[in-house]
């Protein structure tokens, strides 16, 4: 069995040890601000096929990247400032987006688009402020069934199949974030989850 951190007791600790596996090409599990997630650094092919391979999942579906700040959008996306004032006002939530990719990216990841997401979660936002680069953000399940949210199950189902894994004593959210596709003239709707899209589609438009 690999190591189990609770970010509770020692975060410090909890985020060291993350850090140093998200730079040495480590998997591992994590609470986030809806579900448990099983993350790496999304620019190691040997990491995205790891994910893959452990979930079971199409090579063609697409991860969700957490990033720090809204900053960091212009960085990886073509996106509209207009489009980056109204994400500062949704983010950090539970709302993914997705962007267009710059050249360079969606070369690298093999991909046009990508998910985005600033969560409310304190290991999360300490992590990603230093690396400095996304995270890949996916549920733990294999392909096809239910994303585990229970702690004391994803230990015993994933413990051997990841590197470490962080957990909380609080308790994560059951639903999985909210995805809408803004690349084109409006908002799409691609997975209902925690928060409504109406509400979102008013404040994107």
């Amino acid at each position: 069995m690999n190591i189990i951190y609770n970010i509770e007791n020692n975060l410090l600790l909890s985020i060291t040890k993350a850090v140093e596996l998200f730079s040495t090409g480590g998997v591992f599990i994590y609470p986030t601000d809806t579900i448990y997630g099983i993350g790496g650094n999304p620019f190691d092919k040997q990491v995205r096929s790891r994910i893959v391979g452990l979930k079971n999942r199409s090579d063609a579906k697409k991860f969700i990247f957490l990033i720090a700040n809204t900053g960091l959008i212009n960085e990886y996306a073509n996106v509209s400032e207009k489009r980056i004032n109204i994400l500062k006002k949704i983010w950090p939530a539970p709302v993914t987006v997705i962007l267009n990719l710059k050249m360079k990216y969606a070369d690298e990841l093999n991909q046009e688009t990508a998910a985005f997401r600033i969560p409310a979660n304190k290991f999360c936002i300490k992590l990603l402020e230093q690396t400095k680069l996304p995270l890949i953000s996916t549920s733990v399940n294999t392909e096809g069934e239910p994303p585990l949210t229970n702690i004391n199950s994803i230990i015993k189902k994933y413990s051997n199949q990841v590197d470490a894994v962080f957990y909380s004593n609080q308790e994560t959210g059951e639903i999985a974030s909210t995805i809408i596709d803004i690349t084109g003239n409006e908002p799409k709707l691609i997975r209902q989850g925690i928060i409504n899209f109406m509400d979102l589609y008013q404040k994107l438009i």
